[in-house]
């Protein structure tokens, strides 16, 4: 027969075991966080030699070395993405016109405007000189 005292007990511990899980739980994914998202690849081999990390050391220095290369990598593939994009805009324009998108996308020429504002504004301007025709007698 259970009594009320034990069934208060039993209650007792059952919340006191839940807390103290559920807030293991947070205090390590709350330093995996911390870890993740400095983006910092000293800071977090620093975290990992503390013992700062739920993790082992050698699994915490693996995943702080893979999380370099994929920021490295996620990098240049953005740049690619962003120069491929620019370019891309250039495309329908006729032959004269296409240069001079293709140098206002690289960042030549100046820019106004923002696109908060509604839009950024790019002029480029080339001079050309054209090639006297050959005086006839």
């Amino acid at each position: 027969m259970t009594t009320p005292e034990s069934l208060l007990s039993r209650t007792s511990y059952s919340y006191w075991a839940f807390s103290m899980v559920s807030l293991l739980a947070v205090t390590a994914a709350t330093a995996q966080i911390a870890i993740d998202a400095s983006g910092n690849y000293e800071q977090e081999v620093q975290s990992c030699r503390s013992g700062k990390t739920p993790q082992t050391k050698a699994t915490c220095l693996e995943e702080a070395r893979n999380a370099q290369a994929d920021k490295k990598q996620s990098k240049t593939t953005l740049k690619a993405d962003l120069e491929t994009n620019a370019m891309a805009r250039c495309e329908p324009l006729a032959v004269d016109d296409k240069a001079a998108c293709r140098a206002r996308m690289m960042g030549q020429g100046s820019s106004t405007g923002s696109v908060a504002g509604g839009g950024i504004l790019r002029t480029f301007t080339s001079v050309e000189t054209l090639k006297a025709a050959p005086a006839t007698p």
